[in-house]
């Protein structure tokens, strides 16, 4: 038993040490699989959300040089209200993804907004006009030079403080409006709708069997999740 053990005991350690080994290795290269895929992943994700706001911020930039927008900067401010109105209409008909666009002034209020309703684009009533002072993308955005361009977050819409439901995941693009005789003109604003984005993404990094998408932002809180229902 003892010549036994003195001559198998060690082929067998040899061959566990072995199948650890290859074990081991094996490991290795799925994990090495596993990294390779979800960098490819990250970069098909930041790629498809470059390619969902090169179009809005297209718009921004294209409306600044638009001659009507300019008329409007130099009309006196019903004039300007109503010329504003019809173009951000128009480009809310254009772009169905666009929520809303609006023109704020430096002080943060709405001066001219669209929102999209069932029935289409829709102005909204000069009473209605809302201050959005407080909000992070006006803060943020009337700090830039002009031409600057702001981004929000990914977050949920907000009406008068509170948060709509159903839930609309929105992003927000700013651009800063120039000086115009001596008058700020503030901000254009457009609210991108961000649902479809998403739907897009969780498609695209979801390809292999049994594999689920949970996207968090920067404080941890999921904006894209395998069950609807824990998202935000």
């Amino acid at each position: 038993m003892k010549r036994f053990a003195a001559l198998y005991l060690p082929l067998a350690a040899l061959v566990l040490l072995v199948t650890l080994i290859v074990g081991i290795t094996l490991a290795a290269s799925e994990l090495d699989k596993l990294t390779i895929r979800q960098s490819e992943q990250l970069k098909m994700g930041a790629e498809l959300f470059i390619e969902a706001l090169n179009r809005p911020l297209n718009h921004l930039r294209g409306l600044v040089r638009d001659p009507v927008v300019n008329h409007a900067f130099r009309a006196a401010p019903e004039e300007a209200r109503t010329m504003m109105e019809d173009r951000l209409r128009t480009l809310m008909y254009l772009n169905p993804p666009y929520d809303q666009a609006r023109w704020l002034s430096a002080a943060g209020m709405e001066l001219a907004r669209v929102d999209r309703l069932e029935e289409g684009p829709v102005v909204v009533s000069r009473q209605d006009l809302q201050d959005k002072a407080q909000r992070q993308y006006h803060r943020e955005a009337i700090r830039l030079g002009p031409d600057g361009i702001f981004v929000s977050a990914l977050d949920l819409n907000v009406e008068r403080e509170v948060v709509e439901v159903p839930h609309k995941p929105m992003l927000r693009m700013a651009i800063r409006l120039p000086l115009v005789a001596g008058q700020d003109q503030g901000l254009i604003v457009i609210n991108l709708q961000a649902q479809q984005i998403l739907d897009r993404l969780a498609h695209l990094i979801t390809s292999g069997e049994g594999e689920e998408v949970l996207l968090v932002n920067d404080q941890g809180y999921p904006l894209l999740a395998p069950d609807p229902a824990d998202a935000w």
